[in-house]
C-alpha cells in the first residue's frame, strides 16, 4: 500500500494563506507553506530526537519533569494560547517493543486512526474530544462542550514520543488542528530506519489496524 504524504505537501495557497489570517503566522508563509525558516528555539526530546519551532508557536515555563510544552499563541497580542502540545518520551526495551506501544496507543480509542512516516520512523495520529477534567463540587455536573483534542505518537529506535495536544480557541479549531499537526511532522532525528524497512513496518502497523 502506498505511504501516505505528510499532511499540508498538496494544500493549496489559498488555504495556507487562509490560515496565516486565522493562526497569525508571518507573511511569507503565505507563499512558502511553511512558517518562517529561522527557528525560535529547538525543544531536545530524547536520543537525537528534536523539535523546532518558531512563532505563533512558543515554549512556556515547563511544569512537569520530562514533559515538555509548547503553546501555539493566538494572534491578538496578549491573547490566551489557541492550543497546548505536551510531549512526554517513554523509553522501551527495543525498537520492537517502541513499535509495540505505537500500535497499543493506536487502539487506545474508536475512531479513525492515521498510519504515517514521519522523518523516517513510523508513527500514528488521530483527533477525538473529550470533556474536560472536572473537579470539587462541580466534579458530578454534567460534561460541557468537549474540546478537540489530538494524539500522536513516533516509535524511533527504542523510544516512544507521545504528543498530546488540547485546542483552545473552538471558534478556529479546524486551522489550529492542521498547523498542530503539521508540527509535530517537523520533529526531527539524527538517523532513520531505510526505506524498505519503514516501509514493512507502516504496512505491519497498518495490518493490526485493519488497514490492510
Amino acid at each position: 500500500m502506498r505511504q501516505r504524504a505528510p499532511l499540508g505537501k498538496h494544500r493549496s495557497l489559498a488555504s495556507v494563506a487562509a490560515m496565516v489570517l486565522v493562526l497569525g503566522l508571518p507573511d511569507e508563509a503565505a507563499t512558502t507553506g511553511e512558517i518562517a525558516s529561522c527557528a525560535a528555539g529547538v525543544l531536545e526530546i530524547a536520543d537525537g530526537a528534536r523539535l523546532e519551532y518558531a512563532p505563533p508557536w512558543t515554549r512556556p515555563a515547563q511544569r512537569y519533569a520530562n514533559q515538555p510544552e509548547l503553546q501555539l499563541q493566538a494572534a491578538a497580542a496578549g491573547g490566551p494560547p489557541r492550543a497546548r502540545l505536551v510531549v512526554q518520551t517513554e523509553r522501551r526495551l527495543d525498537h520492537e517493543d517502541a513499535l509495540r506501544r505505537l500500535s497499543e496507543i493506536a487502539a487506545e480509542r474508536r475512531g479513525a486512526v492515521s498510519v504515517l512516516a514521519i522523518d523516517g520512523w513510523p508513527a500514528v495520529r488521530r483527533r477525538y474530544r473529550e470533556p474536560l477534567a472536572r473537579t470539587g463540587p462541580q466534579a458530578d455536573s454534567p460534561a460541557g462542550d468537549a474540546p478537540l483534542r489530538l494524539t500522536a505518537a513516533i516509535a524511533s529506535g527504542a523510544h516512544l514520543i507521545r504528543f498530546e495536544a488540547q485546542i483552545l480557541a473552538a471558534e478556529v479549531e479546524e486551522a489550529v488542528a492542521i498547523e498542530i499537526e503539521r508540527q509535530v511532522e517537523r520533529t526531527r532525528f539524527d538517523r532513520q530506519l531505510t526505506p524498505a524497512q519503514l516501509e514493512r513496518e507502516l504496512a505491519e502497523l497498518r495490518g493490526l489496524l485493519g488497514q490492510e
